[in-house]
């Protein structure tokens, strides 16, 4: 599954960031920094691979393959 959208985008040394608990890289409500986390932990209960990248567009790509077992 690929999920992009067209915002500005985030450079991969932002991505650890992005990845972590409550790591934002905007202080604009709403949001609290968990989202791109919990996508990273409910795709390793699954055994799968999550990417990072960049769209066409300059827009962040969220890339997930799944193995479909679970642990």
């Amino acid at each position: 599954m690929r999920v992009e959208d067209d915002g500005p985008g985030i450079t991969p040394e932002q991505h650890a960031v992005a990845l972590n608990w409550g790591g934002r890289l905007d202080e604009a409500p709403p949001g609290t920094g968990f989202g791109l986390s919990i996508v990273r932990d409910i795709v390793a209960l699954y055994d799968g691979d999550m990417r990072l990248g960049e769209t066409d567009l300059g827009g962040l790509s969220v890339e997930i393959e799944l193995s479909g077992k679970s642990r």
